[in-house]
């Protein structure tokens, strides 16, 4: 098991109205003119709001020193700073939260079918790499859904998932944390004419209560500072703002369970909570 590091710290990221966090899609003037916000942040999102706010705060001197003398246009520079400050801190983990529970992605191997009965729940079948439905309860497997778009909460994940126990697991929809918004925006000619092409659309995400968003742990080499009666902080695209604080190990007492690792399994499977890249030749 990987030694966790002294200074484990969990914080709470509660956005203030609405979020815009970008995909790989470029939004260049003429070449395209949408941008649809991801839900979750990646973590280069994470890790440039929380390093950017603990430089300010006098942390990572060494970082601070590079980044005031690095030369104007240095991109391997830039690079070798940014390494070093991603290897001062390791996210562990980005959950959502609705105030009570933490949520991860449901599993992308859980199927389910809605009858009269209840909703019944099934992992697929593993065929050559590639994911199935099931084929329980005498449900034809063209009748299974898939679980995309839908969260299940870390005690569901544990006590039903991870244990097998899956009649009593809730999948929650995204529509319960999540709600969208059009904003449109111009760019005009210095005579005050809109310029067509530079005619924009966003379609921004906003929690549905003031108690939801995101809870992160947090390994650093260092301590790091943050209010336990919390603060603000940039957090996105267009410097939208967020309210952060640490919390205590006992708020979030599920995530010692994250630790455990069944050392006599035969596989590993690996569930992932925040957006990635896979490359080709994975």
């Amino acid at each position: 098991m990987e030694k966790q590091s002294e200074n484990n710290i969990i914080i709470k990221i509660i956005p203030i109205g609405e979020l815009l966090f970008r995909d790989t899609t470029s939004f260049n003037k003429k070449e395209s003119n949408w941008v649809i916000s991801k839900k979750i942040p990646n973590l280069s999102v994470l890790y440039g709001a929380i390093i950017s706010m603990q430089l300010r705060k006098g942390k990572f001197k060494n970082a601070k020193e590079m980044i005031q003398n690095i030369a104007k246009g240095n991109t391997e520079k830039q690079k070798e700073i940014d390494k070093e400050l991603k290897n001062k801190i390791c996210i562990r983990g980005i959950y959502l939260t609705d105030g009570e529970k933490l949520y991860i992605p449901a599993p992308f191997d859980l199927f389910y079918f809605d009858c009269e009965g209840g909703r019944k729940i099934a992992r697929g079948i593993y065929e050559d790499g590639i994911c199935y439905p099931p084929e329980e309860h005498g449900i034809w497997r063209e009748e299974w859904e898939r679980e995309e778009n839908k969260y299940i909460s870390l005690e569901d994940y544990y006590e039903g998932y991870v244990d097998g126990e899956l009649d009593d697991i809730e999948l929650v929809d995204e529509d319960y944390f999540f709600t969208y918004y059009h904003k449109v925006g111009i760019e005009k000619d210095v005579n005050g004419s809109t310029k067509k092409e530079h005619l924009y659309y966003m379609d921004m995400v906003t929690f549905q209560s003031e108690e939801m968003g995101y809870v992160i742990e947090i390994d650093s080499e260092e301590s790091l500072s943050f209010s336990k009666d919390g603060e603000l902080i940039h957090l996105g695209g267009e410097r939208r703002t967020a309210f952060i604080e640490e919390m205590t190990r006992k708020e979030v007492k599920i995530l010692e369970k994250c630790k455990r690792i069944d050392n006599n399994a035969k596989y590993v499977k690996l569930i992932f909570t925040a957006p990635f890249l896979l490359s080709g030749e994975s």
